[in-house]
Order: C-alpha cells, then sequence, then structure tokens
C-alpha cells in the first residue's frame, strides 16, 4: 500500500474529484479495507477493516451479492456497483451502494479496488413506493370488470400492456396480446372496423378522449359489444406515443336496452289500442301530464302535443284545477291504494259520463311520484244498463200478463159460448139488447187479453208475405175517415221495397194505434207522415246490437208533428198501461202491442221525439227472403157448414167442456168427452169411434194435447186433430210447427169461430 497511500494528497485529491463522498480502498491480496471518515459513518465501521467485518453487517439476502463484487475478477474491465443492506451499530437499517474498481494503471495487476460508498435509503424507498403502487394499481385494474390497455396509435393495436381483465372481454389469455401473438385489430367485427378507425385517428388529431361502441368477436365466436374509452399520451413535440384506455363488454347492457325499447314499444301499442283512456302524470313535478293515449285525446277533442308537459292550471278552468289537485293529493296517503271516481263533463261529444280511476306509483320510501289515471266513458253503458234494465222490467210484466191472460180467456170462453146459446132462446127483445151488450163487453174483454198478449209476445202470430206500399193506401184511407178532418195524413213510399214478412193484421192494428197516438199529441191538428224504406241495420248501428240481430228490415215509419215527449216519458213509453192520457181516455196498451207484436215478429222498434218537435216511431219488420214459406196476404172464405161427425172433446176446465159439449151439439155433431189425456186414450183404446180430436194443449196429468194427438195417431193414422188453447208459449207454437196440418182455436171464441175451426179441421185432405 506504499504506492498508493489513501491519505495522501494524490489520493485524496483522486477520490474527491471522482466522487465528492465516502472512499475506500480494498487490498485484495490481504483482504484489508481502509475508509475515510464519511464511509466509516456510513459503514459502521472503523477503518482499516476486514473484509469478513463488511459482510458480517450486510443482510443476509445481500451477502452474496458483496461478495461477488469485492472479487477482483470482477473489476478487471469495468467499474462495478452493488446495492445492499446494512445494519448499523444503532439498529438502523439502511440501503448502501458501493461502486469500484481498480484504477486505470492497475488494472492488468491484481492490487487495490478503490471506489465510493453513497446512501441510497431513500432512492430505495422512493423505488419500493413505486413498485407497491404499481402493483396496486395493476391488481386494481385486474379487479375491474373490464380491461385497462396500452397500445400503439395505429391499427393493428398490438398491446403494450394489458390487465388481466382481457381474459373475460375477450376470452383470449392476456399474455397472447403482450407476447405479440394476438392485436387488438383481429378482434374487431369487420363491420366495425372502419368506424373506430376514423373515430380514433380523429380523437389523436384532436388531443381529447375517444368513446367508441362497437362490436369484437370473442374467442367462443359470439360476437360482443363493448364501449371503449381513452386517448392518446403524446411527447414533448407534441406526437402520440401511445394510446391508454379502458374496455368493457357492454352486450348484456346493450341486450337489455333493446329489450327495454321493445317492451315501452309493446307498452305504448298497449296503451294505444287501450279503448280507454290513459293518463300519466309526474307529481313532484307540479302534477305535469308525461303520457296520454290517443283515446283520451279523442275524448277531449286534443293532441297530445298540447297537453304532454302542461299541468292541470294550465288546462282546465280553475274550479277543475282545483278538484283535480285535491284528488291527487288525496293520493299522497300511502294507506290509499286507488282513487275512482265518475264525473259528468261537457266535451265536444257532448255530455258524457266518465269514470275516472288514478293509481298512486311511489318510490321505495312510498313516497308518491307518478299518478297514473284510466278514463272510462260510461255513457253509452249505463244507457245500455238502463235498456237492458227496462226490457227486464218489461219482460217480467209480460210474464205476468201471460198468467192473468190465460185464466181471463177460460172465463170468456164460458161467458161468450153461454151467452150465445142463450141468445139464441130469446125472444123479448129487451133481453137480447142486454145479452148483446153482455157479449160485446166479452168482445171487448178478449180484445184485452190479445193486447195483453201482444205485448207478452205470446200471442199467436200468422206472418205473412206483405208488400207494405201495397197494403198502406186501403189502412190510410181507413184513418182519414177515422182520425179527423184537422189531421192530414201523408204516405211516403220507399222505392224498390222490399216484401215485410209479419202478421198483416198485427200490422194494421200497429198503424191504427200509432196513428191515434200522434192524433193525441196534436190536439190543435197537425200532419201524419207514414213512410216505407229498405233498412240495413249493421252491428255497430245504435240499438241494433241489442234489440235486433243485424240484417235487411223494412222500415215502417209513423212521424206526427205533435207536441213530443219528455225524456222521462220516452223511457216508459212501452210500459203497459202507462198512458198521459186523461183517466178514462186511454189503457196504455197501445205502444206497448205494437213492441210485443214487432219484437215477436223478429224485428225491432225505435222511438224518437223531442219536446216540441214531435214524434217518430219507426218499426223495423224482417224482410221476407227468396223462397220464405209464408202465406200471400189474402183471406179465405170462411168454410162450408156440416154435421154428424163424431168429435172426442178433451177439456180439463170442466166449465168450459159442459159449454163446447152444448155448442157442439148445436152445431150437429156427436160428442164424446174427457176430462184429461189419459182418460181420451181409455175411450180410444175401449174402440169409441171418433172423427175428430178436439183437444185443450195444456192440461194436467203429465200428457200434454200434442202428446195426446201423437198417441191416438199410433192407432189411428188418419184422426183429425183440432187444437185449443187460451195461452201461448213459445213452446206451445213451436210443438205446433212440427205438427204439420193442424189447426189451432183461440180462446175466447165464438160459436161461428168455433164451427168454421171444426169444419175446417174434418175438411182437410
Amino acid at each position: 500500500m506504499a504506492e498508493l497511500d489513501p491519505c495522501s494528497d494524490r489520493f485524496l485529491a483522486s477520490a474527491l474529484l471522482v466522487t465528492g463522498v465516502g472512499t475506500w480502498c480494498l487490498d485484495t491480496t490481504t483482504g484489508q479495507m481502509e475508509w475515510n471518515s464519511v464511509a466509516s459513518a456510513l459503514l459502521g465501521l472503523a477503518s482499516p477493516s476486514s473484509v469478513n467485518d463488511l459482510l458480517s453487517s450486510v443482510d443476509p439476502a445481500d451477502r452474496d451479492e458483496v461478495t461477488s463484487f469485492l472479487q477482483p475478477s470482477g473489476h478487471c474491465r469495468d467499474r462495478a456497483t452493488a446495492e445492499f443492506r446494512i445494519k448499523r451499530p444503532g439498529g438502523d437499517t439502511c440501503w448502501l451502494q458501493l461502486t469500484g474498481g481498480f484504477p486505470e494503471e492497475r488494472r492488468s495487476r491484481n492490487g487495490h479496488l478503490i471506489g465510493i460508498v453513497r446512501d441510497v435509503s431513500c432512492r430505495k424507498a422512493a423505488e419500493l413506493r413505486s413498485h407497491e403502487s404499481r402493483q396496486q394499481l395493476e391488481a386494481l385494474l385486474n379487479c375491474l370488470p373490464g380491461m385497462a390497455y396500452r397500445s400503439e396509435t395505429t391499427a393493428p393495436w398490438r398491446l403494450i400492456f394489458v390487465s388481466d381483465g382481457a381474459a373475460q372481454v375477450t376470452g383470449f389469455d392476456p399474455a397472447e396480446f403482450l407476447r405479440g401473438e394476438r392485436t387488438w385489430e383481429t378482434l374487431v367485427h369487420p363491420d366495425d372496423l372502419a368506424m373506430i378507425s376514423q373515430q380514433a385517428r380523429q380523437a389523436i388529431a384532436e388531443h381529447r378522449f375517444y368513446t367508441l361502441f362497437y362490436r369484437i368477436v370473442h374467442q367462443s365466436g359470439e360476437v360482443r359489444w363493448v364501449h371503449g374509452r381513452g386517448e392518446a399520451v403524446y411527447d414533448g413535440q407534441g406526437q402520440p406515443v401511445f394510446l391508454e384506455g379502458f374496455v368493457m363488454d357492454v352486450t348484456e347492457r346493450v341486450l337489455a336496452e333493446v329489450r327495454l325499447r321493445q317492451s315501452r314499444s309493446l307498452l305504448e301499442t298497449v296503451i294505444e289500442g287501450m279503448p280507454d283512456g290513459v293518463f300519466l302524470k309526474d307529481y313532484g313535478d307540479g302534477g305535469r301530464y308525461v303520457v296520454v293515449n290517443s283515446a283520451l285525446m279523442r275524448l277531449v277533442s286534443r293532441s297530445a302535443t298540447d297537453v304532454v308537459g302542461l299541468s292541470d292550471d294550465q288546462l282546465f278552468p280553475p274550479d277543475q284545477t282545483a278538484k283535480y289537485v285535491e284528488e291527487d293529493q288525496l293520493l299522497a296517503n300511502p294507506d290509499l291504494p286507488s282513487l275512482t271516481l265518475e264525473r259528468t263533463v261537457e266535451t265536444p261529444l257532448g255530455s258524457r259520463l266518465l269514470e275516472v280511476r288514478k293509481v298512486p306509483i311511489r318510490n321505495e320510501e312510498a313516497k308518491l311520484c307518478y299518478i297514473l289515471g284510466i278514463v272510462r266513458d260510461l255513457t253509452d253503458q249505463r244507457a245500455l244498463e238502463a235498456q237492458i234494465h227496462k226490457m227486464q222490467r218489461m219482460d217480467a210484466v209480460g210474464q205476468l200478463t201471460g198468467g192473468v191472460a190465460h185464466d181471463f180467456n177460460n172465463l170468456l170462453t164460458i161467458i161468450l159460448g153461454y151467452g150465445e146459446m142463450l141468445r139464441e132462446d130469446m125472444n123479448n127483445p129487451q133481453a137480447l139488447a142486454l145479452m148483446d151488450k153482455i157479449l160485446n163487453a166479452a168482445d171487448r174483454g178478449s180484445e184485452l187479453v190479445r193486447r195483453l198478449l201482444a205485448f207478452a209476445r205470446k200471442q199467436r202470430l200468422e206472418p205473412r208475405i206483405v208488400n207494405l206500399n201495397e197494403r198502406l193506401p186501403d189502412v190510410v184511407a181507413l184513418l182519414r175517415r177515422t182520425l179527423g178532418e184537422n189531421i192530414a195524413v201523408e204516405i211516403a213510399p220507399g222505392p224498390g221495397l222490399w216484401p215485410a214478412l209479419a202478421d198483416p193484421t198485427q200490422i194494421d192494428d200497429a198503424l191504427v194505434n200509432l196513428a191515434i197516438n200522434a192524433r193525441d199529441a196534436m190536439p190543435a191538428g197537425g200532419k201524419i207522415i207514414i213512410e216505407t224504406a229498405n233498412v240495413r241495420l249493421e252491428p255497430e248501428t245504435e240499438g241494433g246490437a241489442l234489440e235486433a240481430p243485424p240484417g235487411d228490415y223494412v222500415m215502417l215509419a209513423v212521424s206526427d208533428t205533435g207536441h213530443g215527449m219528455t225524456p222521462e216519458i220516452m223511457a216508459r213509453v212501452f210500459e203497459p198501461f202507462f198512458t198521459t192520457k186523461e183517466l178514462g181516455q186511454g189503457t196504455g196498451l197501445g205502444l206497448s202491442m205494437v213492441y210485443g207484436f214487432v219484437r215477436q215478429s223478429g224485428g225491432h222498434v225505435t222511438v224518437d221525439s223531442t219536446p216540441g218537435h214531435g214524434t217518430i216511431v219507426r218499426l223495423y219488420l224482417p224482410r221476407a227472403a227468396e223462397g220464405t214459406n209464408g202465406q200471400l196476404d189474402c183471406r179465405p172464405a170462411p168454410p162450408e157448414k156440416g154435421g154428424g161427425e163424431t168429435v172426442l172433446l178433451v177439456e180439463d176446465n170442466d166449465s168450459i167442456r159442459a159449454m163446447a159439449r152444448l155448442q157442439l151439439g148445436n152445431l150437429g155433431y156427436r160428442v164424446v168427452e174427457a176430462a184429461n189425456a189419459t182418460g181420451a186414450l181409455g175411450l180410444l183404446g175401449k174402440g169409441v169411434e171418433a172423427d175428430l180430436l178436439f183437444t185443450d194443449i195444456l192440461m194436467p196429468g203429465g200428457i200434454s194435447g200434442y202428446e195426446l194427438a201423437e198417441k191416438a195417431r199410433l192407432d189411428r193414422p188418419g184422426l183429425k186433430v183440432l187444437f185449443t188453447t187460451g195461452y201461448d208459449s213459445p213452446a206451445v207454437n213451436q210443438n205446433l210447427k212440427e205438427l204439420p196440418g193442424e189447426n189451432l182455436l183461440r180462446k175466447p171464441y165464438r160459436q161461428y169461430e168455433l164451427a168454421n175451426a171444426v169444419r175446417r179441421a174434418l175438411d182437410q185432405g
């Protein structure tokens, strides 16, 4: 060490010139090391010390590195460096850096190593913090549901860094991207490649973020939607160096948005297709309307653009607004599930009865957010309910009327029968006049019963093919003589009128009843117009769908210029015994009879009237289709009378049976009688001869007149039959239709009607 003394001025100058820090010198031959004072303080060793002294203070994990550094073979050419941790005598640990080598002139020989020592604890601590931060950042990026990346600025976008999330987004191992085995361009859907290239270039040129929505092809082959956001990193000259950003798989979100749009479209379609009005109000935004459907807008004759975005105070008068706001405030009560109200409002369509149902929509805290409203127009429904109720009430009255008429017909049959027989034996003119009054009263009672049955739709109709235009002149001629000179009657026949299928006698009676009602509504005189026309009732025709099936009808209308009717009277116009005339001037059965006749014929009746503007009654009679099996409107001549035949009389009413036996005997017939069907079958079984079976239809004992006729004809196929009844029902008429060639005599009947009916039945082939 004599050649180079570390304490010499030359050494110190050289060391300070090179480092300006702590210096050291190692004799590679002896293993002795010498330090200056700075180095001794850093190492915590006295000078001189051995290499082993130094190694003993070095952290065991770093000793191999320091040992290798101090070997002469490691310094043959270049300067070397070793960094290690050392534990000082005070107990603290620090990082030191040894830098050294052989002097220039000694490199060829093994001699002294010289160098410097520095404390690098601060740098190491900074590097450790940086490393830990990087590890934390990478761990954070790897936990995010997506992938962070750093890539080249142009296609094919080779990835310089990529987080573990690349495996979840792409299905590929992130290492494949880092090794350059796969680029981002290979994943982008071909249809989206040009788009993202153009948008990325534009964002780089403008030094701004880029946001991209595009598709990639997953490792599984599935096409996935991704959302990419990033920016370029620039150098000092403003040139892009690389791209950094984030890519997230948004396939589920895109599909959810598609489903949401589909659901929204479906919901809008459903709301628009609802016949009821629908609205949605934002309660938190002053009750502004956010949704309205077309049905509601049609009801109020507004457009959606005139309503959406506005509140009640901008759409309605103050009094209405106050009412609506008060209703909405009630819904703020969390215990109120809904609110249903009925209100009558004036609309461009007229006065309408509306049902408004408001349903609150609340958030998680049960706070009212929106109000869903459903508006239903009840006007037509309530009118329909009233009409059905009226029909049910009239049907109930009709059922009662039919039952009363049956018993009354039996009484009238007895009165008329015995009355006519008594009259034939009377010679006293005064007694004959009294008897005529009795018989006339019975006839009027019979007519009253007929009207009751017409209302109840239980009368026996004889529908024929009728041309109303041809029939009207005769009826109108009678009306002009009956109604008086101050009533003008006009006919307005429809061109090409279809034939109608109805009972012509009932048509005449209906016209007379309607004309008399019209005359009574015009005490000072006026005009009656009788009109005919062809009409086709469609399913949506007002009233038609309820009262009569769609189809072709022949309309017969009677209108007047009288005082008209109020809605209250109109509501009861078809009720039996309802009349606006003074006591004793009307029975209240006129329109009831017309209604029953037309409905029983399969038609429809409407009445329109306005106070001060007259009334019009329209009868819609079924059109007679081609090939209809109906008789022409003609009246057959009375049959010739005869006698001598045997009549088997079957009647459960003892009084009627006794009266009929006397009448038939007076007409020249032999009579065999039975009180019921069982008795009649017993007589026939004993061989009693009979040319005609004259039987009541409805009898006790379980066997009707129809069944009696069928059983009797099993043994006597040629037996003629005449039925009689004082009460009709659908079953009675249907069974009669199923027995061709049969006759029916209605109770009550006069003696000449009995004679004609018996003769006609016997003369049938």
